[in-house]
């Protein structure tokens, strides 16, 4: 599992755990978003956030989100999603990895987007 400095393991794990429910995700994973995990990267600075509901979702999960099945994170989801006290940061953090994502060149060749090469035009 990746670590960094901004994140302990655990919360790395169930950070990926997190983000492979939120997009799509082939064999290799999310690695791709530890740019953006990256002291300046999006979530650098948003650090108390991600931790305050990285602890929820642990929590909810009975101590690991990334040990259940995807059901039974899809579910916890759910209810933290309606959650008044975790809907607003559950909804940043979509969109922050949602961003990471389709901001990547690992996601544009998931996604199939080419770039035009603006030299050549």
């Amino acid at each position: 599992m990746p670590t960094n400095e901004l994140f302990p393991v655990r919360e790395m794990r169930t950070l990926f755990a997190l983000a492979d429910r939120i997009v799509p995700s082939d064999q290799q994973g999310l690695g791709h978003l530890l740019g953006e995990l990256a002291p300046g990267g999006v979530l650098s600075g948003q650090r108390d956030t991600c931790q305050f509901f990285l602890t929820r979702l642990n929590e909810g999960a009975g101590g690991d989100f990334a040990a259940l099945s995807g059901e039974g994170q899809d579910e916890l989801l759910t209810r933290l999603e309606a959650d008044p006290e975790t809907a607003r940061p559950f909804r940043q953090i979509v969109e922050w990895i949602t961003e990471g994502f389709y901001a990547s060149p690992a996601g544009w060749d998931w996604v199939g987007f080419r770039p035009v090469d603006r030299e050549t035009r």
